[in-house]
């Protein structure tokens, strides 16, 4: 068998099946089901609402998001303010105290809540960081809650 026949073989019947497809006649089909064509005002209306409350939506979103960073923004300042003033003091010097401070709501006049940590070595050292703490956080939030968490270990050796 030659390369002719073989193809001839193998094409035959394909073509043979493909004429025996049966076209339907063009009167058969159904048109599309048409769409509406215009577009009535309360749609517009409709959409220019939603967009509109979408972006409301957005602005008062970031409005709280600013406003929320602003308040943790004075909170890190105050905090900063405390540390300095308790490492700028020359008993607690070498000691390792902190205090972090929190504000416990969405408001300005929300309760600020400062926590004091650290370890020294004397139960007046812990005073002293108090009140450096009181006089530092008081003026600025008088209705902050002061928490100590300082340990006292008399075997602690300064850092110097």
């Amino acid at each position: 068998m030659t390369a002719t026949q073989r193809i001839s073989r193998l094409l035959v019947p394909g073509l043979v099946a493909s004429s025996m497809v049966v076209p339907r006649p063009a009167g058969a089909q159904t048109p599309p089901a048409s769409a509406p064509v215009g577009v009535d005002g309360m749609s517009i209306v409709l959409a220019l609402g939603l967009i509109a409350l979408f972006g409301l939506a957005i602005v008062v979103g970031v409005k709280l998001y600013d406003w929320r960073l602003r308040l943790a923004d004075e909170d890190m300042m105050l905090e900063a303010r405390v540390s300095d003033v308790l490492m700028s003091d020359p008993t607690l010097a070498g000691f390792p105290v902190a205090a972090h401070v929190e504000r416990t709501g969405w408001s300005e006049t929300a309760p600020t809540h400062v926590e004091v940590t650290g370890t020294v070595t004397s139960p007046l050292l812990v005073s002293r960081a108090l009140k450096l703490v009181t006089q530092e956080v008081l003026p600025v939030r008088p209705s902050a809650k002061i928490e100590s968490h300082l340990d006292v270990d008399p075997a602690y050796r300064r850092v110097a």
